[in-house]
């Protein structure tokens, strides 16, 4: 990687050669002549090397092994001075030598381990025996991890179990022992529809699901909003095998018809909103949308999502399959929201199928809460709050959720409340989104 990425930019200084390194680009003209045209090469050549080592190693890793590299000769050093104003200051360049070239198609590089790096691996090997040992407190058979995660500490299968185990405790932690009982429950029903699959198809358990995507899958449902059933393609997109899969959904259906809230009767007469049958395009981004782009991916958070969303796939099968840790589907719907306020063009009748939006009446009461509280969603958020603070969607929702709740600590908050809560969080980001990019929503007969 080093040695690629020096070869890649020559008689460049360290801050360059980190750039590439993670995964960056430059200005062009600090790339080697070749690879002026199209440095992206350079950038997918680092994230494929970097992908086929065992470990995910940080940027000062490599960083601290470029002395090694330079008294093996495998690297040249030299010095350059910078010219600011009068001041002249010299700093380090580097170019990779003909042994170095010679290395990188060829062979091995054998070095001296750096201290740095035996350090870094110490606490590396620390991290993932406490993350093994955690795993297997919580119950986990660590023999449903492959071989390659248990040796690395990380992975697909580790995260989706970190995850599922972690939610839980957070919900037993802050008393919501209503909440876990039922989610274990879930993962119940689950397993054993996994056992009559296995059963009926005389397969191991494991393989008619295995144990992280059972969890993946009992993530996503229990994130699902009230009345949302879980789609039978996104279960299949997510790695669910089709023999059983029409059980399947009705064992989640039936869990969560369960769960659902009484006196929710009047809302089914309240308007729906209505959404066109092709994509919105925004005229414009919202005029304070800021893009971030993630230094490793080069994508904002938000984009993966999005990308994702473009080419067909499900909401709930982009949370199940997120790389890294899995997320809620409310969260992507919320990704996909913020896309449109960046002013990319959204299919928002396929987006409402899966996270609804507000009805007319609920509309109606977010545009109460901007009245009253004097805030302005299209504003700077920076200074949109109610007295010229940062903008804050408690703050905001402080007409329907109360004075009260506002003033709660997250832990005082009950199981009620917090369903409620979560319930406007979402419809507010719909609202939010279409007011940033000027986009007025129809309901019921109005279309």
């Amino acid at each position: 990687v080093v040695l690629f990425a020096v070869m890649a930019c020559p008689n460049q200084a360290m801050s360059t050669i980190e750039t590439i390194i993670k995964g960056g680009t430059v200005e062009s003209w600090k790339y080697e002549y070749s690879l002026r045209d199209d440095p992206s090469t350079v950038k997918r050549k680092i994230e494929v090397t970097r992908e086929k080592m065992k470990r995910k190693k940080p940027v000062e890793y490599f960083k601290d092994l470029v002395p090694s590299l330079v008294a093996a000769r495998y690297l040249e050093q030299g010095t350059k001075k910078s010219s600011i104003h009068q001041y002249s200051r010299p700093y380090s360049v580097y170019n990779i030598t003909q042994k170095g070239k010679s290395v990188i198609s060829d062979g091995p590089i054998m070095l001296p381990v750096p201290a740095s790096v035996r350090e870094l691996e110490r606490l590396e090997e620390e991290k993932k025996q406490q993350t093994l040992a955690e795993l297997k407190r919580q119950g986990v058979d660590l023999q449903q991890i492959p071989q390659e995660e248990l040796e690395n500490g990380e992975g697909e299968a580790i995260s989706a179990l970190k995850c599922w185990h972690t939610y839980v405790d957070s919900m037993a932690k802050r008393g919501r022992s209503d909440v876990v009982d039922r989610l274990d429950d879930l993962k119940s029903r689950i397993e054993a529809w996994r056992m009559d699959m296995a059963e009926r198809y005389r397969m191991a358990p494991a393989s008619v699901m295995e144990e992280p995507l059972l969890v993946r899958v009992a993530y996503a449902v229990a994130s699902l909003r009230a009345g949302t059933r879980m789609d039978r393609d996104a279960l299949v997109a997510a790695g669910v095998r089709s023999n059983g899969i029409d059980e399947l959904g009705t064992v989640l259906a039936g869990w969560a018809a369960e769960g659902k809230e009484s006196g929710n009767e009047g809302e089914e007469d309240d308007a729906p909103m209505q959404f066109p049958t092709t994509p919105f395009q925004p005229s414009n981004s919202w005029r304070f949308s800021v893009y971030k782009p993630n230094k490793k991916t080069g994508k904002a958070v938000w984009e993966v999502s999005y990308d994702k969303f473009i080419d067909g796939v499900h909401p709930q099968t982009i949370a199940m399959t997120r790389s890294g840790k899995p997320i809620q589907v409310a969260t992507v719907v919320g990704h996909i929201l913020d896309a449109l306020a960046q002013g990319r063009a959204v299919d928002l009748a396929r987006l409402a199928a899966v996270e609804p939006p507000p009805t007319r009446s609920q509309w109606e009461e977010l545009v109460r809460c901007s009245t009253e509280t004097g805030m302005d969603v299209t504003g700077d958020p920076a200074s949109s709050g109610s007295h010229g603070e940062r903008f804050a969607m408690k703050d905001f929702l402080v007409p329907i959720m109360g004075n009260a709740f506002a003033l709660k600590d997250l832990k005082e908050r009950t199981p009620e409340e917090s369903k409620k809560w979560s319930q406007w969080c979402g419809y507010l980001k719909w609202y939010m989104a279409f007011r940033r990019v000027g986009y007025e929503p129809c309901f019921g007969r109005d279309v």
